[in-house]
């Protein structure tokens, strides 16, 4: 039997919900899961921490808008979570992607008809993770930092916030779909974040992240902006790189969605 699940989503458009997460095979199984589009929110951490408050299970997940769950994801994942609990009963929060302290990658992951394979054997040790998916127990006590101020660097705050309390962060092979679009530059709120997360966590610095590399300082900072701004007038001017994951090795989504 699978083990009851909270899902927990923010949906800023609804188009993008309702063709990705919503359409989740998964969610058709008729599994012993809630779910909570929250709507109308401004960051991440308030829809997610009203979320934790109306939801009745222990395991939380926390999904974007533009995962899609495979039939089999939530066996899997609580397989995952078993052995995990063998290992590590005191775990703090887990996913499927996120980078060690020695700055390598862990993942197990599809983006659109791709799939990413870290370099790191799973589970693994990270000390941070990509927010697409994160998971942990209500019964850990954490909660979203709502002083943080949009949709992007929640993730690293709640993985600190488990670090601090003397709990590890882990990456599983349970991979999701995340069909998130590409992104030829980032919004100036992602920077106003990692300004807060400097100044919350300047003890914990550098603090490895798989999305936008380290967080190390304002002087470092401030070169990510002038690096954002390039990008943003290369794109003004018509310049396209491929994506990111544009070479990895295709995968067929219909199979492996089930």
């Amino acid at each position: 039997m699978a083990t009851p699940i909270s899902f927990i989503v923010p949906v800023a458009d609804d188009a993008t919900y309702n063709r990705c997460f919503k359409n989740s095979p998964l969610l058709a199984t008729g599994g012993p899961f809630e779910v909570f589009c929250q709507r109308g929110f401004k960051s991440a951490a308030a829809a997610y921490n009203r979320g934790i408050d109306a939801s009745r299970n222990d395991l939380l997940v926390f999904c974007h808008q533009d995962v899609m769950l495979p039939a089999s994801w939530a066996e899997t994942f609580g397989k995952r979570l078993e052995e995990l609990n063998r290992t590590d009963p005191n775990w703090g929060v887990v996913g499927c992607a996120g980078q060690t302290r020695e700055e390598q990658v862990a993942a197990h992951i599809y983006r659109h008809d791709r799939e990413l394979r870290g370099v790191v054997p799973l589970p693994a040790k990270v000390r941070t993770l990509d927010e697409c998916i994160i998971a942990f127990r209500r019964s850990a006590g954490l909660r979203f930092d709502e002083a943080v101020p949009g949709f992007f660097r929640y993730g690293v705050d709640i993985c600190l916030q488990a670090e601090a309390r003397k709990r590890h962060n882990y990456v599983l092979d349970a991979p999701c779909f995340h069909q998130g679009k590409n992104r030829a530059s980032l919004p100036s709120l992602f920077f106003e974040e990692e300004r807060y997360l400097i100044k919350k966590w300047k003890n914990h610095l550098p603090i490895q992240t798989l999305s936008a590399g380290q967080v190390r300082g304002n002087s470092y900072l401030i070169y990510k902006r002038l690096r954002n701004t390039g990008r943003k007038v290369l794109a003004m001017c018509g310049y396209r790189s491929e994506p990111w994951w544009w070479t990895l090795p295709k995968i067929s989504p219909e199979e492996l969605l089930g």
